[in-house]
């Protein structure tokens, strides 16, 4: 693939939270591009797992899919090796990742993409090591969007982020999780400009669909979850495949795997 966007519309297949599970990653791609050879690309939504410093079973050096791979960043990725601002387009951040870094904010073909999310678990990770402050919303990341936004031309109708929105957050959130999150509160308000048709997230590692103000909200389960009961036969792939994976187009419609 070449160093370059071509997010042509079209078809794309979200998948949710890998956390470096690429084999589960793509056991599931390769199901439902099976089924739907017509899907354009791959489109991770965060916690891909961009590990450089950890060890090769953590990189993703060769994809096998047919189609290119694309991710935003979740909360959880190593963001000085990463590069927030090294790219304003959809960029390759390293020869051992055969993956697409979509850049926060970015907005093409009627989607809206931005990573980022805070971590509920950084009490018990370690500032410059496996948690970064980056992972949250910068200033100039809203600033890019808005910018993004103003010079599209043309509706947007999908948004794709790690975390959901504040507004959203109350139909799915956990008791032990605040409400007022930064990043939810910029999201909500992204989502009240662009008043998109579908919102797809990951984050909170179980599949839900809900409608909030006329939009339809997907929470992507994560793929890892399944890593062991893949190995030991695909049983439940298809029922697998519905809880971690999304089929949809440039104009938020969903199409049934």
């Amino acid at each position: 693939h070449s160093n370059r966007s071509v997010l042509v519309k079209g078809k794309t297949l979200y998948i949710g939270d890998t956390h470096s599970d690429f084999e589960t990653m793509e056991t599931l791609a390769r199901f439902v591009l099976q089924k739907m050879p017509d899907i354009q690309r791959v489109v991770q939504v965060g916690d891909f797992g961009f590990w450089p410093d950890f060890s090769i079973s953590y990189w993703y050096q060769q994809s096998t899919l047919p189609v290119p791979v694309y991710f935003i960043d979740g909360n959880h990725e190593q963001f000085p090796e990463l590069g927030l601002d090294s790219s304003p387009i959809p960029a390759k951040k390293s020869p051992i990742y055969d993956a697409f870094h979509i850049p926060r904010g970015y907005c093409e073909s009627g989607v809206f993409y931005m990573g980022g999310a805070d971590s509920p678990d950084k009490e018990y990770r370690k500032e410059g090591i496996d948690w970064f402050s980056e992972e949250n919303l910068r200033r100039k990341d809203i600033e890019n969007a808005y910018a993004n936004l103003s010079a599209n031309e043309g509706p947007v109708h999908v948004m794709v982020c790690h975390e959901t929105t504040e507004g959203a957050f109350p139909l799915i959130r956990r008791p032990h999780w605040a409400v007022g999150d930064d990043n939810r509160l910029a999201l909500e308000k992204f989502f009240k400009q662009i008043k998109p048709r579908l919102f797809v997230h990951g984050h909170y590692h179980f599949y839900r669909r809900y409608e909030h103000e006329g939009c339809a909200f997907v929470s992507l389960r994560n793929v890892d979850r399944f890593h062991f009961e893949l190995l030991e036969g695909p049983v439940r792939l298809l029922s697998i495949v519905q809880e971690c994976c999304l089929v949809a187009d440039e104009q938020g419609r969903i199409f049934a795997i």
